[in-house]
């Protein structure tokens, strides 16, 4: 227990520091840390001071992962930092930087409250007006002790670290930088109140480390800036003296690459956000002079918002590449591997699932902007016929409508719905017959959401099973392809819509899963929509494929691993989140698995933990299966670059043009291979790759093969370090 909540304690420090970075990560906050210390009393103040807010947030029972990444305790550290630096050493200067800790940290609780409704963040500014009411008091604090510490350069470093550090610093001072990149690293120095271009170059070496974007982001957005001032010919000193440099850094990484996804366009956008950042720089200057207030990060934080809340009044909120990511990664560069991975696997997940109205394989006859009456408002519909194998609709000469193969046939409901209308006794046609006046016929409208209604037409009369009103399942057969209305021959209209009732305007949207057979192929189609010419069917779920891969929480699964002709045995959890996303957690490694289930494929999402677990190997190896057989039917998804790649020096190279360009991508691709009974014991076996592509050439990550039973799931494996086995019961 008391170990735990010291590493609680070290994550929220550590977090605190690189949180300035809008990061999570520990190496970045320790580097930060360090440089805090250049000067050593401010280091000391930063530190009790994020310390103090730890504690007193955890004793007052506040949020610990907010805690724990650093979100209440930035602002305190930067105040610290601050009080730090313009005062001497002494009790009541500690005294001092823990009272404002606590404001600091009560200002952050009430503008996260006003902001978060807007869904906006509160970025710095709890830190700007408690620094402002520190800048307001210092004249009456005066007999606390203003800092003179680095006006006798010479003398500090000796205190420090004696004649070493000092020769150390003459080396470096020695040194001719060029005014840019000087400047450059005084702004990331001074973000953290160390004035020097020391502690800039060592900020700037941990931004590099922790992401290549980041630091990427914190150099272009500067040099826009520097060349702004320039352009306009501004005195370029202002930047040197007055420190605000940073606020153009700040505003780059915020609205370039975390608050925004990193892109072309969030790279473009800061063409005018930096000038913006530029003006209200020069503007704050005249206002707050005669108060003698430093602007500090106020720049970046009126940029900021006022962008952030600009892009959420769009309509579209993916108009112009500038996306806000619903869940930023431990990286920008992680984010967005994610949001383009997630964008090829998942961009279907905003549709209702709607499937296909039908048992078996159905032929479209008419498909949208159909031959014969699929026109204007209603082009967007299907007409669905069954075929014998030589394509014809119907035995014998086909001049009645029990000739026909679909006619009788069951219809069922595509998705879970409310019956809104259902008319049940226009009689069938003779071949050849069509009914005008009653156009559509025996008709069924069901409601599935507000706006998403489905429409199936030409019933057969009397077969309707149910009235308006009614709820309905999917897969529930509610009628029979019949021969009503404006048909001449018995087929099945389907179509989508957006209003209740008969005869409204067709809506272009897509079935969620179906299979396509072409001979004795199959393909599976993803929200997608069914050609002309095509026989389709819904995906048939598989009893042993729904068992096996039914992982409802609770349930415990004992994994025996063969590695090296040793055994090992594992005990994975399967638990939900808050959220309601289930995930297999292993104890052993620490490890977690986050899946989904839709009920006809089962498909991960995410992992983290120990990527040499048997846990992650499962993870890639079920990375999506289809519960289903369909013999050599493959199913192929992308898979995050960084998942798999960990040659540092080619991604080091890949992070940093990502925003531009992917030279590298991951695919699973899962085949069906055989299905075996043997008595009541039913057996499927799969195969799975996983390949990594580059421009002009791929090479295969690992390769595995499952074997699905009743009695165990078998996985073997084979990497390209070494082979595994795993037996999950």
């Amino acid at each position: 227990m008391i170990k735990s909540r010291l590493r609680f304690i070290r994550d929220a420090i550590l977090h605190s520091y690189s949180k300035v970075f809008f990061a999570e990560n520990r190496l970045l906050g320790f580097i930060l840390l360090a440089v805090s210390f250049i000067d050593p009393w401010s280091g000391l103040v930063g530190v009790i001071s994020v310390l103090t807010v730890v504690l007193l947030s955890r004793w007052l029972g506040y949020n610990l992962q907010m805690i724990r990444n650093g979100a209440y305790g930035y602002n305190a550290l930067l105040v610290g930092l601050g009080i730090g630096l313009y005062f001497q050493p002494g009790l009541y200067i500690l005294f001092v930087a823990v009272i404002f800790a606590i404001l600091t940290f009560f200002l952050t609780l009430n503008i996260q409250g006003v902001l978060y409704k807007y869904g906006l963040p509160f970025l710095s500014i709890p830190f700007l007006l408690s620094m402002w009411l520190v800048s307001l008091s210092i004249f009456s604090l005066e007999h606390l002790g203003l800092s003179e510490r680095w006006i006798y350069v010479y003398n500090d470093l000796y205190r420090l670290g004696g004649e070493p550090v000092v020769k150390i610093y003459e080396t470096i001072a020695g040194v001719d930088i060029p005014f840019f990149w000087r400047t450059y690293f005084l702004s990331l120095g001074a973000i953290f109140f160390q004035m020097s271009t020391i502690a800039g170059i060592i900020i700037a070496i941990g931004l590099l480390l922790y992401s290549r974007i980041v630091f990427l982001l914190s150099l272009v957005g500067f040099t826009i800036a520097f060349y702004s001032f320039e352009l306009l010919h501004i005195d370029l000193t202002q930047l040197s003296y007055t420190y605000i440099g940073f606020n153009f850094i700040l505003t780059a990484i915020a609205a370039g690459g975390y608050y925004v996804m990193p892109s072309r366009t969030s790279f473009l956008s800061l063409l005018f956000l930096m000038p913006f950042t530029v003006f209200i720089s020069l503007a704050a200057i005249k206002i707050f002079a005669p108060y003698h207030l430093p602007l500090y990060s106020l720049p970046f934080n009126i940029v900021v918002l006022l962008f952030l809340y600009a892009l959420k009044m769009r309509q579209n909120y993916t108009s112009a590449g500038l996306i806000e990511p619903l869940y930023p990664k431990a990286t920008p560069e992680y984010t967005l591997y994610d949001f383009q991975n997630n964008m090829d696997r998942f961009h279907s997940l905003t549709y209702f699932p709607v499937f296909l109205p039908v048992q078996g394989f159905w032929y479209i006859s008419q498909a949208h902007n159909g031959t014969y009456t699929h026109k204007g408002d209603w082009r967007h519909a299907w007409d669905f016929i069954q075929t014998d194998e030589k394509g014809n609709q119907f035995k014998g000469t086909g001049d009645y409508p029990e000739d026909y193969y679909c006619f009788g046939k069951p219809v069922v409901a595509p998705a879970d719905g409310i019956v809104v209308k259902a008319i049940n006794s226009v009689k069938d046609n003779q071949v050849g017959e069509m009914n005008i006046e009653e156009n559509w016929g025996n008709v069924i409208v069901i409601k599935h959401t507000d706006l998403l209604y489905s429409l199936m037409a030409h019933l057969q009369q009397g077969s309707i099973k149910v009235k308006e009103g009614d709820f309905v399942r999917r897969g529930q057969v509610i009628a029979k392809v019949g021969n009503s209305g404006r048909s001449p021959y018995p087929h099945l209209h389907f179509q989508f819509q957006a209003q209740p009732y008969v005869g409204a305007p067709t809506l272009d949207y897509p079935f969620a899963y179906y299979m396509v057979k072409e001979k004795d192929t199959y393909s599976l189609k993803k929200f997608d929509k069914p050609a002309e010419g095509q026989a389709v069917g819904n995906v048939i779920v598989n009893d042993l494929m729904h068992k096996r891969f039914d992982l409802i929480p609770g349930k415990r699964l004992k994994v025996k691993v063969i590695h090296k002709g040793e055994e090992k045995e594992y005990l994975w959890q399967v638990e939900t989140t808050p959220e309601n996303v289930p995930y297999i957690y292993c104890p052993q490694t620490n490890s977690y698995a986050y899946f989904r289930n839709d009920g006809t494929a089962f498909f991960m999402l995410d992992f983290h933990g120990d990527k040499r677990s048997p846990l992650f190997y499962f993870y890639l190896a079920a990375y999506k299966v289809l519960l289903t057989y369909y013999q050599n039917l493959e199913v192929s998804e992308p898979v995050p670059v960084y998942m798999i790649y960990d040659k540092r020096a080619v991604m080091f190279l890949q992070d940093l043009i990502a925003p531009f360009y992917l030279f590298i991508r991951g695919r699973y691709t899962l085949r069906y291979t055989g299905h075996e009974l043997d008595f009541s014991d039913e057996v499927i076996n799969t195969e799975t790759i996983v390949n990594l592509e580059f421009p002009h050439r791929r090479y295969t990550f690992l390769h595995s093969r499952m074997r699905i039973s009743e009695k165990a799931t078998e996985i073997t494996l084979a990497h390209k370090k070494f082979n595994m086995k795993l037996i999950i019961n």
